[in-house]
């Protein structure tokens, strides 16, 4: 049986990498084959010498993790074969070596969620999970922020990144950091949320309450973050944030927000932020009837 040495300078230190086959080896690598993709392997070793499993034929594309890794000397890496191929049939694999980290964890996909300004429901600003190449949670536990509109690949929201309910970004094959941004809880403005009142409105009620879940969607939500969200309950308009605490928030133009409901007899706005409104922008057409109507803020 022969060794084929091969060894790779690097800044400080020589790294000597050596494979081992069942059949002998050429030193000159002379095989008639193209030249074969990188022998990698997930398998974890506790030594500074790795041999790779031999049940297993196909090791391109994963990663061998030195542990204890040396600073200087020789490092061997041995490939064993068990078949009944010979060298000249056989493609002399190609073996990658690097002090550069491949991942941050050799087990798995690192995926760091950031607060971006927002916080998880324990008051941390990071949160950090760790996922195999089938996007199941190996570590850690995914925590939701109800006030953030989704998750983005940077901290400027240039790359909406689309994930599961389990918070894993679809075909994960590397660590990833994800930013999260807070929703608006902004309506549409007037003319566009006048026409979302339905006629047989008696009533239209800002509110903070959970949707029920077989309860119709009216979409009154200003940008599409789904902040905020609208449904009928008999002849009552509820227009609400979902979020305990959290007001509904006008648009800054809302003239002839309610012009012409005039099946309207009252409007609740006490969920109702109106800060934002632009007065010049709201000098509200209104045709209700007054004798009947109550305001209540």
């Amino acid at each position: 049986m022969k060794m084929c040495n091969l060894k790779m300078w690097l800044p400080s230190m020589i790294l000597g990498l050596s494979l081992l086959a069942a059949v002998p080896v050429s030193a000159d690598i002379t095989n008639s084959g193209s030249t074969p993709p990188p022998i990698k392997t997930s398998k974890l070793s506790s030594t500074n010498d790795a041999a790779t499993d031999s049940q297993n034929s196909d090791d391109s594309g994963k990663v061998y993790d030195f542990k204890d890794s040396k600073t200087s000397g020789v490092v061997t890496v041995t490939k064993t074969w068990d078949d009944s191929i010979s060298n000249d049939e056989r493609s002399v694999p190609d073996v990658t070596i690097s002090t550069e980290r491949y991942r941050k964890n050799p087990l798995g996909y690192t995926i760091t969620y950031h607060g971006n300004g927002l916080t998880f429901p324990d008051g941390s600003t990071e949160n950090e999970i760790l996922v195999n190449s089938a996007g199941q949670i190996i570590s850690g536990q995914y925590k939701e922020i109800a006030s953030s509109a989704g998750w983005f690949s940077d901290n400027k929201l240039s790359s909406k990144v689309k994930v599961s309910e389990a918070g894993i970004p679809d075909g994960i094959s590397c660590d990833m950091d994800l930013y999260a941004t807070g929703k608006t809880f902004v309506i549409k403005a007037g003319p566009n949320f006048n026409k979302l009142i339905p006629s047989s409105a008696t009533s239209v009620e800002f509110s903070d309450e959970i949707m029920p879940a077989s309860t119709p969607l009216i979409d009154v939500d200003a940008d599409g973050d789904g902040s905020v969200v609208a449904w009928m309950d008999g002849t009552v308009m509820i227009v609400s944030s979902q979020i305990p605490g959290q007001n509904v928030i006008a648009a800054s133009s809302c003239y002839e927000l309610f012009y012409r409901k005039s099946n309207l007899t009252s409007i609740k706005m006490s969920n109702f932020d109106t800060s934002k409104v632009n007065l010049v922008l709201c000098q509200e057409k209104v045709q209700i009837k007054y004798n009947q109507f109550s305001l209540f803020m």
